[in-house]
């Protein structure tokens, strides 16, 4: 139970953000209008749909003993993670609702049953829940470019009114999630993208950057030379 707790607590987001080797760090976001100059679609080609699990790597091995797995369907592009919750031995004796058989947890789960460990006073269980990074709901902005056949970018705004993105590129029974990254050099110098504006934040000990690509720009600098991955996933076969 100890492992399961400390993958938890390892498992978080990362900001936007690049440093270069003479070690000066700024993040960015891109300005919306600059977003809207791409066309956008409303959903991933069915074809590519699918469920994708973390690649097998060393440095993978507590995300997928936890249960990470990236799904491609009509709702969008969404992380299916397992959330640790648990339930007092007190609660299950005294609700009818709960049951405990043989490890398994009855009743926290509409018509079905999950494995759970008894920790102390309570039950432990993992639950799966879903992380959009781009979902037909109708909640925050978002936006769905097509880069190419194969490869699309994931808008969302974030709160401060700019947007961060994404890069979902399908490879043969695979995905490939990349971020935008830059430095001040080439090839991916942000000094390439003509129009940007600096953002200094009281408290911060680095510049944010607000960017607003061309459409050029869009296609022949940042899709082309900024892209760097992060995480790969494996088609699950039925």
């Amino acid at each position: 139970m100890k492992k399961v707790l400390l993958i938890w607590m390892l498992l978080a987001l990362h900001p936007a953000w690049s440093q270069n080797e003479q070690e000066e760090v700024f993040s960015f976001y891109f300005d919306e209008a600059a977003v809207f100059v791409l066309n956008s679609v409303k959903v991933i080609n069915p074809r590519l749909y699918g469920k994708y699990e973390l690649s097998d790597t060393p440095q993978n091995e507590l995300r997928r003993a936890a249960g990470e797995f990236l799904v491609v369907d009509e709702t969008g592009v969404y992380l299916e993670k397992n959330r640790l919750l648990s339930i007092s031995r007190e609660e299950v004796r005294e609700n009818s609702q709960y049951r405990v058989s043989k490890g398994w947890l009855h009743g926290v789960v509409e018509n079905d049953s999950v494995p759970c460990a008894l920790d102390g006073d309570s039950y432990f269980f993992l639950v799966p829940a879903k992380t959009y990074l781009y979902g037909r709901s109708g909640g925050r902005p978002e936006r769905l470019v097509q880069i190419s056949g194969s490869s699309y970018a994931l808008f969302n705004q974030a709160d401060n009114g700019h947007f961060s993105a994404i890069i979902v590129n399908f490879i043969q029974n695979g995905v490939q999630l990349k971020d935008i990254v830059f430095s001040t050099k080439e090839p991916n110098d942000i000094n390439q993208i003509e129009k940007k504006k600096k953002k200094e934040v009281e408290g911060n000990d680095f510049i944010t950057y607000i960017l607003s690509p061309t459409k050029e720009e869009w296609d022949s600098f940042v899709f082309k030379n900024c892209l760097e991955t992060y995480d790969s996933y494996s088609l699950v076969k039925e």
